[in-house]
């Protein structure tokens, strides 16, 4: 699947006997033995379940399941972190600077993140904003502007069960 010019040609000489990808409207599409339009407002995962149907069919069940469970000691330690921080019972805007490492060309800039956080604090005076980084993000931090924010940023490095369970919230 691909949504360029040079993934389409990848596709073509890749000898796969069947090639799927979404119609983007050019002539690279008349390659594809399976296409469905593409949807700029579906999320990736949806869009490849059409994609998934177009070559499998309707009949066969396309599941994905995000879930990650809140356990209780992820509940614990959100409930320390909400305290010591001050935002247990605010408004919370939760946001994770990173990305997967494969896909660091597609990372958003930091300076953008600062921006748009700076932005929202001014336009939601009593909200926070919680940042998450993850193993091998700590370059990211500057992402999130603590300096003339009364408080209202922190930034986060914890496993998956707390940011589950603080995303819960």
């Amino acid at each position: 699947v691909s949504q360029n010019y040079m993934g389409n040609f990848v596709i073509q000489v890749s000898g796969a006997r069947q090639k799927i990808g979404n119609e983007n409207g050019n002539w690279m599409d008349r390659f594809f033995d399976f296409k469905c339009p593409r949807d700029i407002n579906a999320h990736r995962v949806e869009q490849n379940k059409h994609l998934f149907n177009a070559l499998m069919g309707n009949d066969v069940e396309f599941h994905y399941d995000f879930y990650q469970p809140v356990t209780q000691n992820g509940n614990q330690k959100a409930n320390e972190i909400l305290q010591k921080t001050g935002f247990a019972y605010r408004k919370i805007l939760g946001v994770h600077a990173g990305c997967d490492s494969a896909n660091k060309h597609k990372q958003w800039p930091t300076d953008k993140f600062s921006k748009l956080i700076k932005n929202f604090l001014s336009a939601y005076p009593t909200a926070c904003v919680l940042g998450f980084t993850g193993p091998g993000e700590e370059n990211l931090i500057s992402a999130y502007p603590t300096g003339n924010t009364d408080g209202r940023v922190a930034v986060i490095s914890e496993d998956i069960s707390v940011v589950a369970s603080l995303l819960d919230r």
